[in-house]
């Protein structure tokens, strides 16, 4: 009996042991993949970020946009490779008012530039919410040359 016992627990132990390193072996994985697809995430939004805002500084100051919205366009669509749903239809939304912006070129209107930077926030939120950052609504919401002075 003292030898089934003793082999019982030596049993138990193994697979209690296997299971647990199963276990972290799975998380450690799964840590890793997110970890790489956030890095991902991070590298896309910041470059769509700065596209968004060249494409509507360029547009303000009458330079040519074709180059900054066929750029957002193409940034948009691997963001859908890695991005969730929000993300996404962020994304395609500043996209979608891009081509308003991009129309209006040169004089672009109060109201277009305002409905592309509102959307511009929203993106800015959804990446944020995708990453984990804490309060992801706590986005500044002035302008770059509004915080200067």
């Amino acid at each position: 009996m003292d030898v089934l016992a003793l082999l019982g627990s030596a049993a138990a132990g193994a697979v209690i042991g296997f299971l647990a390193k199963v276990t972290v072996e799975v998380l450690g994985r799964r840590h890793q993949i997110r970890t790489r697809w956030d890095a991902q995430l991070l590298t896309l939004s910041i470059e769509f970020s700065a596209t968004a805002r060249q494409l509507l500084n360029n547009a303000e100051a009458g330079v040519p946009i074709e180059q900054q919205h066929d750029r957002l366009r193409t940034l948009s669509e691997q963001l859908r490779l890695i991005g969730n749903t929000e993300v996404q239809k962020t994304s395609r939304s500043v996209v979608h008012h891009a081509y308003s912006v991009h129309r209006k070129a040169r004089s672009v209107p109060r109201d277009a530039r305002d409905r592309y930077l509102a959307t511009l926030d929203r993106f800015y939120i959804a990446c944020r919410k995708q990453l984990r950052v804490r309060n992801p609504e706590d986005v500044d919401r002035n302008e770059p040359a509004d915080a200067a002075s």
